[in-house]
């Protein structure tokens, strides 16, 4: 009978400290938890929002603010997927040509698309966004149209700059040698 109290007293005591175990560990335990869902979700956010970016300006090319900052972070928040890497490294050595030609315009408008492509399986997109997808974008003829514009009448500014430039460094010079 002594033996079956002091199994019972052993039971008891390691029931108590489980208990007190489970009562500290318990919320150390759901706060580790919830902090490690937390820093995924913000990773997976931010993957997705510089994707979701190249996406919707995939049609106009990347050459604005927004985009470029989008690129600048590739290697900052996808540090964990070197594909991805590997296709912005591919498409910054094609943007760094001094002169880029239509053969290269080809070449880039190719390795955005790659690195598109590598956004969407990081994000697991990839049954549902896939090369076709990737390269047909919606650009309204009015837009273009805008752009193709405003491309023109900043070459027109410069011009007049140049000229005016021009025009005052003659009268300069016909000035010094009076």
């Amino acid at each position: 009978m002594t033996s079956e109290i002091n199994i019972s007293k052993i039971g008891e005591n390691m029931i108590e400290i489980i208990n007190i175990i489970a009562i500290v560990l318990g919320p150390i335990a759901a706060v580790l938890i919830t902090r490690y869902v937390q820093v995924r979700s913000e990773r997976r956010k931010e993957k997705s929002e510089i994707f979701r970016t190249l996406m919707t300006y995939r049609g106009q090319g990347w050459s604005n603010y927004e985009c470029v900052n989008c690129l600048n972070m590739i290697e900052v928040v996808f540090y964990d997927n070197q594909d991805v890497v590997d296709k912005w490294k591919d498409l910054f050595e094609k943007y760094c040509k001094d002169q880029l030609d239509q053969s290269d315009q080809l070449k880039i408008a190719t390795a955005q698309h790659k690195l598109l492509e590598a956004m969407a399986k990081c994000l697991g997109y990839s049954d549902h966004i896939d090369w076709d997808t990737i390269q047909h974008s919606y650009v309204p003829q009015w837009l273009s149209n805008n752009n193709l514009k405003q491309q023109e009448l900043f070459d027109a500014q410069l011009a007049i700059a140049k000229s005016i430039e021009c025009s005052a460094g003659q009268k300069l010079q016909r000035t010094d040698m009076q």
